[in-house]
């Protein structure tokens, strides 16, 4: 079982990092879209 996880664990260590990349990006995108909707409301409010 051991030599299976470190046999694997590089993958494992991709894997997890590939996903986390994935949500920071995300939430990133999701920040950068509020802050342009919020730009639109001040655009539309002047």
């Amino acid at each position: 079982m051991q030599k299976l996880l470190y046999d694997y664990r590089g993958v494992i260590l991709i894997l997890f990092v590939l996903i986390v990349g994935f949500s920071l990006m995300s939430i990133n995108v999701r920040k950068l879209e509020t802050i342009d909707t919020n730009k639109q409301i001040n655009i539309y409010e002047k």
